[in-house]
């Protein structure tokens, strides 16, 4: 029988999605590589064209397709990859605190001023009574509706600071 005749076993292909802004976990070579690796019944890791994206919710989302003998197998190699993805998302996280605490270079190059010159902001203090919002809170508040309501009664007292 000649290897053209042979017909090969085709591995069970498995579908999952993942946010686009995180797709290189899965489609760069090296983290690809790594996958397969890690797990070596996976015989392919496809990530699907960006032309293909769907949006879900806002955010626009993408398909992988896992080959690999079981479903279990199948999970595991992309529960690792999904690691990667929470990693970057927590990082992502963390950086947009640290961003506003860097310093601009434009604000470096500037030359210093004594604090004597500099104005003082007139900043007009929020000096409204402040009354506590009349709702009683309990473990089945649905707190979308409730901050709409409190937004509400603030709209319609506004001589009023609503806490």
């Amino acid at each position: 029988m000649s290897a053209k005749n042979k017909s090969l076993k085709k591995l069970p292909e498995f579908e999952y999605r993942i946010p686009v802004k995180y797709d290189s976990a899965f489609r760069s070579r090296i983290e690809n590589n790594r996958l397969r690796n890690a797990h070596p019944k996976v015989k392919k890791i496809h990530v699907a064209h960006r032309d293909t994206v769907k949006k879900s919710s806002g955010i626009k989302i993408i398909n992988i397709i896992i080959a690999a003998p079981t479903k279990k197998i199948a999970d595991d190699c992309f529960n690792d990859g999904n690691r990667t993805i929470l990693k970057s998302m927590e990082n992502n996280r963390t950086s947009k605190r640290t961003k506003n605490n860097r310093t601009n270079k434009r604000t470096n190059n500037r030359t210093k001023r004594s604090p004597n010159n500099r104005t003082k902001n007139n900043r007009t203090k929020n000096n409204r009574p402040t009354v506590s919002y009349p709702e009683d809170v309990s473990s089945e508040t649905d707190w979308g509706d409730y901050e709409n309501r409190r937004y509400a009664y603030q709209q319609n007292h506004p001589q009023w600071k609503i806490v």
